[in-house]
């Protein structure tokens, strides 16, 4: 009868349903699966880019110390570079002033003998002709001696003078 018909369409609704169900089961699953998967992915994408990461970051270490170095190096050598010539250049200078200074105190210290000589000569036996000599020889030996001391006279005074002023 009716009811009979009724348990059927009952026994087939909850057959539908049971279909149903299970569809949206395995639905839930497969959607399940997939987010896990996804989960997965987005974990392998998230590790991988953070390894990425990392092996920049190490990389940078590993280079930006070299590159850093290399530059503080260089930079350091031109600096030493600069510097050894400045030292150089200041070395010849101060060897050039020593040079300067000797040839100057050489020059007083010859000035000075002369001066001398030529005092202990004028007064000397031996500006007067020598043995056998004529004047005219002993004139030329002397040659404008006058002159000559006066001239010396004023370079010894104008040398010491300038040493002075340079002290």
């Amino acid at each position: 009868g009716k009811g009979g018909g009724l348990e059927g369409v009952g026994g087939l609704l909850k057959k539908l349903g049971g279909k149903a169900d299970e569809r949206d089961g395995q639905r839930e699953e497969e959607r399940e699966a997939e987010v896990a998967a996804l989960k997965a992915q987005r974990l392998q994408a998230v590790e991988e880019a953070q390894r990425l990461k990392d092996e920049l970051e190490s990389a940078r270490a590993l280079q930006t110390p070299d590159a850093a170095e290399m530059q503080q190096l260089v930079s350091q050598l031109a600096e030493a570079r600069h510097e050894r010539e400045a030292t150089k250049e200041r070395l010849a200078r101060a060897e050039a002033e020593m040079d300067e200074l000797r040839v100057r105190e050489a020059g007083l210290k010859a000035d000075l003998l002369a001066l001398q000589d030529d005092r202990s000569t004028s007064m000397a036996p031996s500006a007067q002709p020598p043995p056998g000599g004529s004047a005219e020889q002993a004139k030329r030996g002397l040659g404008g001696f006058g002159s000559k001391f006066a001239q010396l006279k004023s370079q010894a005074e104008a040398k010491l003078k300038e040493a002075q002023q340079k002290k």
